[in-house]
């Protein structure tokens, strides 16, 4: 009994933290796409679009390789 509720709490907790991380890139997509929408000087708004895509993928990277761990302590 106790390993199942303890197998069910890792379960909810990498639930959670998948959650967080698509939340957070949805927000680096999301603000990085409206740099190309803004008004101003185009060079402007590519380098402010790749400075953001950069912070997105790197978060991307980070989390994906975290959420790869804590899945291989879920079903180990």
């Amino acid at each position: 009994m106790l390993v199942l509720k303890l197998s069910n709490m890792w379960n909810r907790i990498y639930l959670s933290v998948l959650a967080v991380c698509i939340g957070v890139m949805a927000f680096f997509t999301y603000y990085s796409w409206t740099w190309l929408k803004s008004i101003g000087a185009p060079q402007a708004a590519v380098e402010g679009y790749l400075y953001h895509s950069g912070r997105g993928l790197t978060f991307l990277v980070i989390s994906s390789l975290c959420l790869l761990i804590l899945a291989n302590v879920v079903l180990a």
